[in-house]
């Protein structure tokens, strides 16, 4: 028994050890914090369609740019900082609803968590946090596109924008989609995207045109094309248009 007790001695230290390591970092109100503002942004980008842009920021930034949103709300309040870091993020060409979403689930987040903490304060301004979407070389040549495509079709964002419309084809069987390819739905996505990058407002006109002419204007297939739209985002920013 004796010599039992000598053999387990140190191995009980040490994860002794471990334990209270673990239970310490437990007990820290600002990493508790720091877990809590990161884990509502991770969650909130899987259920986004294509990118947001905290994507491209590690939880280092996230943190520094939430305490830069939290100081903008203490001078300005809740709407005006949503407002002014919306048209910044406008200004980085993210445009989509999810963005402006975010921000509003950082600050209110952030709100009872890292930007409530003692002495935190914002160490950089808001427009030097946030990251400018990717941009496409318009100078890429067709087997760069194509490269491009099935890199997309290998990545998070383009399985799931594949995987959502034949979902959706597994309960319409005779939607126009079934009769594509991932890499045509792909093109379609693109097309669609550069539509409303040169039209802007009167993008919508244009695409129900193109609708029309292809014939996709029965219930199923409108219903399949404003999902292709709603989702081609996730094409244009990581293959481009």
């Amino acid at each position: 028994m004796a010599r039992r007790n000598r053999w387990f001695g140190p191995a009980l230290m040490a994860l002794a050890a471990v334990i209270g390591a673990c239970g310490s970092s437990q007990n820290d109100p600002a990493a508790t914090n720091r877990h809590l503002l990161i884990s509502e942004v991770r969650d909130a980008e899987s259920l986004v369609v294509g990118l947001v842009f905290t994507q491209l920021m590690t939880d280092d930034d996230i943190v520094a740019a939430t305490l830069a949103l939290c100081d903008v709300e203490s001078r300005l309040g809740y709407d005006a900082a949503i407002e002014e870091a919306t048209g910044i993020l406008r200004a980085l060409d993210w445009r989509a609803p999810a963005n402006g979403s975010m921000l509003g689930r950082m600050l209110r987040t952030g709100g009872t968590s890292v930007c409530g903490e003692a002495g935190t304060e914002a160490e950089t301004a808001l427009a030097q946090l946030l990251p400018a979407r990717p941009q496409w070389d318009p100078g890429a040549t067709a087997a760069d596109v194509d490269a491009a495509v099935a890199a997309f079709l290998d990545t998070t964002e383009g399985n799931l924008f594949i995987t959502t419309i034949r979902q959706q084809e597994a309960e319409h069987p005779d939607v126009f989609t079934a009769a594509m390819s991932d890499d045509e739905l792909i093109d379609l996505g693109r097309g669609i995207c550069s539509t409303i990058g040169e039209l802007g407002p009167d993008a919508d006109e244009e695409l129900r045109r193109h609708q029309a002419s292809y014939g996709w204007t029965g219930e199923a297939d409108s219903a399949m094309f404003a999902l292709i739209v709603d989702s081609s985002d996730a094409v244009c920013i990581t293959v481009g248009s």
